[in-house]
């Protein structure tokens, strides 16, 4: 039986915990990933958030490392974010270059980003930006009914508009937080350019949360995440669309990693 969208009302002990709560980093690839549990993630993202530091966040998969390696000018840009493991593909990245396990939770955007919310404080405003009209509305809609936060508004992200129109109208809607669900790497570059003149504290690329919480995409069933399997439980559903994520982008994953660290243009 299929768990349905992800819930905006979990809670921490939903996400496998296991180690200290570490604040290491390790670079895989052109990446540096911070390697912490669910509860220190949560602690650290809250606590500048409270101190009024804006604070830029990305899930690193094997697709954005990818990404990042044929992009210095992205790669760059990720070391101005706190950037978080998403997959089995980063933390068996991280064994063959550390020889160990690293990273003591999965903290994947669709379920870690929910815990977040639960964490901020009462009266935060939330902007979303992406996905598709009726996506966005619906997310909205379930962020909604969370009773402690207040959506601010919402754009989708395929409506054609003003890059800075944009900006000005997440500013008026004084967002404490933004979610930007435009697929990596569009969404960090999006951030990255961006941030500067944002006011919001909280900027963070959630790629198809929307989708998975408005129901337009289905989650694979617990004991499938569990076993860190919902990769295959989404080729199996996006054959066409995933399939060289799922092959070719391994092995070139697999040589991202396994290369020496590029030297920096000067």
């Amino acid at each position: 039986m299929n768990d349905g969208p992800a819930s905006l009302g979990m809670h921490a002990d939903d996400m496998r915990k296991t180690g200290a709560d570490r604040t290491d980093t390790y670079r895989i690839g052109p990446i540096r990933v911070l390697a912490t549990t669910c509860p220190a993630a949560v602690s650290l993202l809250v606590s500048n958030f409270n101190k009024g530091k804006q604070t830029l966040v990305a899930f690193a998969n094997t697709n954005l490392t990818n990404f990042a390696a044929a992009n210095e000018r992205l790669a760059d840009q990720l070391d101005k974010f706190v950037v978080l493991n998403d997959g089995i593909g980063l933390s068996l990245g991280a064994r063959m270059v550390y020889g160990r396990w690293v990273f003591p939770d999965n903290l994947n955007g669709t379920d870690f980003t929910p815990l977040l919310i639960d964490a901020l404080p009462r009266g935060t405003r939330i902007f979303l930006y992406g996905g598709r009209p009726h996506v966005v509305r619906e997310m909205a809609r379930h962020l909604g009914e969370v009773g402690h936060i207040t959506v601010a508004g919402f754009a989708d992200g395929y409506s054609p508009r003003n890059e800075d129109d944009l900006v000005a109208e997440m500013n008026a809607s004084r967002a404490d937080v933004l979610l930007v669900a435009l697929g990596n790497p569009i969404q960090e570059e999006w951030i990255a350019t961006h941030a500067p003149d944002l006011d919001a504290r909280l900027l963070i690329g959630v790629g198809a949360l929307f989708d998975f919480v408005s129901g337009e995409f289905t989650r694979a069933p617990r004991v499938v995440r569990r076993l860190k399997l919902e990769w295959l439980y989404r080729l199996a559903l996006e054959p066409r669309r995933l399939a060289k994520r799922y092959s070719w982008d391994i092995v070139k994953f697999i040589y991202v990693v396994l290369s020496p660290p590029r030297a920096k243009s000067s």
